[in-house]
């Protein structure tokens, strides 16, 4: 499934999110699916190329510690695993 086809699957009456971070401008949606399950997709500025480019992100939370990511993007496709404590 490509970044575009996310983007259709999910449409536009879902909750929108914006930031300006270090890698720049950047606007999406995002919805949880179930509990564990959030779909996102957005866009971002590529500031070298001056091109907005699409990507799909689906994280699932395995518990309150540990989640996995997996991003769809032109460039940059791969997955995460990700441990968070906080205190």
């Amino acid at each position: 499934m490509t970044d575009q086809k996310v983007g259709e699957v999910l449409g536009a009456a879902l909750p929108y999110v914006s930031s300006s971070g270090a890698s720049g401008p950047s606007a999406g949606i995002r919805k949880e699916i179930t509990k564990n399950v959030i779909v996102s997709y957005g866009r971002k500025l590529n500031e070298i190329t001056g091109q907005y480019e699409s990507q799909a992100v689906i994280e699932y939370k395995v518990n309150r510690h540990l989640s996995i990511d997996s991003q769809i993007a032109p460039r940059n496709t791969g997955a995460d695993v990700l441990y968070n404590y906080e205190w």
